[in-house]
């Protein structure tokens, strides 16, 4: 497990070679305050970056399973705009309800890129007990 595990970005490692690293942006995509949505191993994420780091979250909000690339970053917090859950992302909680969390997952940024690591053989349950979807299956 890298030291960054909590979605913190890092920079400067070679996160190409480790396994289960998706490069899923370019680093300049990821800038104000809008969530920017991409797949990691059939996982939909919201990357969001808050002053210099970037986080990845999983695209779906705990409460409801609403997208969180709908969301809002403001005041250091990721906002869900649907029902107002805002989600202190350093800290991996719920603002003000601790037990809520958004999943997070590890991020590095090396040579203008982003990169999150996801094991799709060691998922963590999915948030709010809402089943994930299958965007690995086509829809044709």
């Amino acid at each position: 497990m890298p030291s960054n595990c909590c979605g913190r970005s890092s920079r400067g490692t070679d996160a190409s070679v480790d396994a289960h690293w998706h490069r899923v942006a370019a680093s300049g995509d990821v800038q104000g305050k809008e969530p920017v949505a991409c797949q990691a191993a059939g996982i939909a994420l919201a990357l969001v970056r808050l002053g210099e780091e970037v986080f990845a979250v999983e695209d779906r909000c705990p409460h409801m399973a609403y997208p969180l690339t709908q969301g809002v970053a403001r005041d250091g917090r990721l906002i869900c705009t649907w029902h107002h859950w805002e989600f202190d992302l350093p800290d991996q909680q719920r603002f003000l309800q601790p037990h809520c969390r958004c999943t997070i997952y590890p991020v590095r940024e090396n040579d203008g890129a982003v990169y999150v690591q996801v094991d799709p053989e060691n998922l963590p349950p999915p948030p709010g007990g809402f089943p994930r979807p299958d965007l690995t299956k086509s829809n044709d």
